[in-house]
């Protein structure tokens, strides 16, 4: 598969926390998590990445691929503790999730259960995209 808008973050990089990090916060992305290494997985990643091009408002997207998600677990749930009701022993059944530019807070969940098509990746980029809170 070829990918372009991707950064896999690999268990066995000694930067990869920093890499992370580094993607949400140093920019102004949307971007979509996506953990794990099964075929749901991989769908959503080529999708993501694919409609990661058809950016309105010119805010870039940038998916981060987390094949492994114990990887960084931590920090993933740090993340989705900003959406509503989310618990912290439901991040098993997390395939991915799409994080707002600017307050990198989780808008949208996909979840195991989920079809993974063109329109639940869009709508995940669009619900990161949209209008965010007044800046204080």
């Amino acid at each position: 598969m070829e990918l372009f808008n991707t950064i896999v973050i690999k268990s066995d990089d000694p930067n990869h926390a920093k890499t992370f990090h580094s993607l949400i916060f140093d920019n102004h992305f949307i971007v979509m998590v996506i953990l794990g290494d099964t075929p749901a997985s991989k769908t959503a990643v080529e999708k993501a990445d694919y409609w990661a091009d058809d950016s309105p408002r010119k805010i870039e997207r940038k998916v981060a691929w987390i094949p492994q998600p114990n990887t960084l677990k931590n920090k993933c749930l740090d993340l989705l503790a900003s959406f509503n009701n989310f618990q912290p022993a439901q991040y098993g059944k997390v395939l991915a999730f799409s994080l707002s530019p600017r307050w990198h807070e989780t808008k949208h969940i996909l979840w195991t259960t989920d079809t993974v098509d063109d329109l639940a990746i869009r709508e995940a980029y669009l619900k990161a995209g949209r209008m965010e809170r007044a800046i204080q």
